[in-house]
């Protein structure tokens, strides 16, 4: 939730961009390969599917933590290959030719020019069912994968809720797929699991623009009713896991429909305020960076004058000036870093900067970013009446449980309520890998599988709710 110290590489991201057709088109499919702009290269995964005569896409970019990005204008006139992306300062544009199981092509947007290549994905098999639910839920029509153990149950299952921002059903983060990864994961120990697109994203229909917690509990209460609904599901064993801010959702839902709700799960679940929460990431971050102290307190200071000004809805041009001059000074870092045939492909500071500034503004002044720091998740925890598992990993730099475990546990009522239970995990990150550091830097380059223990609670927890172990 922080705004300040983002790579350059997230910023060309911003300039890039922060199906259907015949059952029979060639195109239609998972392709993955690669982006090679500027000496940069971004891995990208593609999307197509098939809706009456036309197709459809989205674009992920795993190592920015971008997914579900729609695609426009896509056309095939094959072996051609057509589509585009709008984001950013102009229009992205992506020529290629198909050749058998691969599309290999140009990519142009403004002065930005670069290649990209990509190769048909194979399709997995799994021992178990797979199958396409959807749902609707507050006028919207949401969709999602849901998992089924073999045989005929009934089975204990739960539904994946995901953190913030335009994730689909996989909650793909900076290229680890961590919801696909855990459905797996519990679907192959006996657990049926249903995850789904946020609204406004991959499948999903809806604008995420704004949606607050409320909003998104609502589209989980859709996809409960869903999985309850669904033969071969144990109706008194459905449970909700939470990631990050999903599970501020997932204690909403919980809190409202105790009856549907056998137990949650709430995994790196904010037990404090979402301004104390933003003002702590970036304290542990930079330090974690080596940042001097000096340095930490000055953007700390920065960081709470825009929050202040976010609260009420005032925020002005005095507080737009003051970031453009912080990010153009960072940006200045970045590019005196890189090869100068590197820096004259990109704009300037002081245009990027403002690029940023508006991409700031956005969030800033969004529903959703004035309910998150005003947002107060112990409140809902209270309310909530059904066994809780909460789970913290202890490198977790954006959750960090030396900040939200006291308050999560007196939420709880422990040590005296003894159905639910709160664990640290130890070496786990916010992704609960085991890491090196926890910084997030770092969720890219680590196994892309979960620290033993955490699974090892998971399970206990799904089949015994209130189950405290040892």
């Amino acid at each position: 939730m922080s705004l300040f110290r983002f790579p350059l590489l997230f910023l060309l991201l911003v300039l890039l961009g922060s199906g259907h057709g015949r059952a029979q088109n060639p195109l239609a499919g998972s392709w993955r390969g690669s982006l090679l702009i500027g000496g940069s290269r971004l891995e990208i995964t593609l999307r197509c599917s098939a809706q009456g005569d036309s197709l459809a896409a989205v674009m992920d970019i795993p190592q920015q933590g971008a997914s579900g990005l729609r695609l426009a204008n896509v056309r095939a006139p094959l072996p051609e290959v057509h589509f585009e992306l709008s984001a950013g300062p102009g229009l992205a544009v992506f020529d290629g030719t198909l050749r058998a199981d691969s599309i290999t092509g140009e990519f142009r947007q403004a002065s930005f020019t670069g290649t990209f290549a990509l190769a048909r994905m194979v399709p997995e098999t799994f021992p178990y069912r797979v199958e396409e639910v959807r749902f609707t839920g507050d006028s919207i029509a949401l969709q999602g994968t849901l998992t089924l153990p073999e045989g005929a149950g009934p089975f204990p299952a739960v539904v994946l809720i995901a953190g913030s921002g335009g994730v689909d059903r996989d909650e793909l983060v900076f290229g680890f797929p961590v919801f696909k990864v855990l459905a797996d994961t519990l679907t192959r120990r006996g657990i049926a699991v249903l995850r789904y697109d946020k609204r406004g994203v991959g499948r999903s229909t809806g604008s995420l623009s704004g949606a607050t917690t409320e909003d998104l509990a609502r589209d989980a209460g859709a996809a409960l009713r869903a999985l309850r609904e669904h033969e071969g599901i144990d109706l008194e064993r459905v449970g909700l896991i939470g990631h990050s801010e999903g599970s501020a959702v997932a204690m909403v839902l919980a809190a409202r429909d105790a009856e549907g709700v056998a137990f949650v799960i709430a995994v790196a679940g904010a037990a404090v305020d979402g301004e104390r929460l933003a003002l702590d990431q970036v304290d542990r971050i930079e330090a974690l960076k080596g940042t001097p102290r000096a340095e930490i307190d000055r953007l700390l200071t920065l960081q709470r004058e825009v929050f202040a000004a976010a609260k009420t809805g005032t925020i002005g041009e005095p507080v737009r000036a003051k970031l453009r001059e912080e990010f153009r000074r960072e940006i200045e870092r970045q590019l005196s870093a890189m090869p100068r045939e590197q820096r004259s492909q990109l704009p300037g500071s002081d245009s990027l900067a403002s690029l940023r500034v508006n991409a700031e503004f956005a969030t800033l002044t969004s529903r959703w970013y004035r309910s998150f720091l005003n947002s107060d998740p112990a409140v809902t925890i209270r309310s909530v009446r059904v066994p809780v598992l909460a789970l913290f990993g202890e490198k977790d730099v954006q959750v960090a449980p030396a900040l939200n475990r006291v308050p999560m546990e007196k939420a709880l009522g422990l040590p005296g309520e003894s159905s639910h239970s709160v664990v640290v995990i130890g070496g786990a990150n916010h992704l609960f890998q085991e890491a090196q550091s926890g910084g997030p830097w770092e969720y890219g380059r680590l196994k892309r599988e979960f620290h033993p223990e955490f699974i090892g609670r998971l399970i206990q927890w799904i089949h015994e709710p209130g189950a405290k172990g040892k």
